[in-house]
């Protein structure tokens, strides 16, 4: 009777471990336009950005330090009042040594680097809140 017991309690194990985990979803992969454009925000952002905010958004190059550009990595910089509607019209707009890109990125695009440059923000991966 205990074989039978411990056999019949090792296939429920078996049988609950299998149907968990046929039923685990499975993350869903990036498709290839998600690919694509996140390979585009990093061209638009090498080819604009790097020069003065760096590869690491840290604003650490002579370009940066010439012009005081914020550190996107700072906690306390990301604390005030950076909406995506400021930041988009910062980067039509200018601002300080920072060129008008309004002629030369559309809209689309500026909102590519809007959640491009949010990446660079750790707190809002800790608290989960975002600043739309």
């Amino acid at each position: 009777m205990k074989i039978f017991t411990k056999t019949a309690l090792l296939g429920i194990v078996i049988f609950l471990s299998w149907q968990a985990l046929s039923q685990t979803p499975v993350a869903p992969q990036n498709s290839d336009k998600e690919r694509e454009q996140l390979a585009e925000t990093k061209r638009l952002f090498t080819e604009n950005c790097i020069r003065c905010h760096g590869d690491d958004g840290r604003g650490k190059t002579t370009t940066g330090a010439m012009l005081d550009v914020p550190d996107f990595t700072d906690e306390k910089w990301w604390q005030a009042d950076v909406t995506d509607e400021r930041l988009a019209a910062t980067i039509h707009n200018g601002k300080g040594g920072m060129p008008k890109f309004e002629k030369k990125l559309s809209d689309e695009q500026i909102a590519s680097l809007i959640k491009y440059v949010r990446q660079f923000d750790k707190s809002t991966k800790e608290s989960g809140s975002t600043k739309p």
